[in-house]
C-alpha cells in the first residue's frame, strides 16, 4: 500500500514540476512562511526586550549585576545573624573588611 501511495505522490510531483506556475506558487508560499516565522521571532524578541525594560523600570526585574549584589548582601547579613564576625566573613569571601562594613551600613 505504501508503494502505491509513494508512486502516486511521485507522479503528482512530476506533473507539478512541469508547470512553472505551480513552482512559482510553491516558492512564493515558502517565502511567505519564512517571512511569517521571521516576523513572529522578531516580535517575540522585541516583546521580551520591551517587557524586561518595563520590568526593570518598575523595579520588578533586576539586572544580573544587581541581582548578584543583592544576593551577596543577603548572604552576608545571614552570616552576621548567625554570629560570624566581619573579619571572618571578609576572609572567606576574599573581600576587604572595610568593604564588608560598608555593605552592611
Amino acid at each position: 500500500m505504501e508503494d502505491a501511495n509513494i508512486n502516486t505522490a511521485m507522479e503528482a510531483e512530476k506533473e507539478f514540476v512541469k508547470d512553472p506556475l505551480c513552482i512559482t506558487a510553491y516558492e512564493q508560499h515558502q517565502k511567505y512562511l519564512r517571512d511569517k516565522q521571521a516576523r513572529e521571532d522578531f516580535v517575540r524578541r522585541e516583546g521580551i526586550t520591551q517587557g524586561r525594560k518595563e520590568g526593570e523600570a518598575a523595579g520588578y526585574v533586576k539586572g544580573k549585576a544587581e541581582g548578584k549584589a543583592e544576593a551577596e548582601m543577603e548572604f552576608i547579613k545571614s552570616l552576621i545573624a548567625s554570629g560570624m564576625s566581619v573579619e571572618e566573613i571578609a576572609s572567606r569571601l576574599n573581600k576587604d573588611v572595610n568593604e564588608i562594613r560598608n555593605l552592611l551600613n
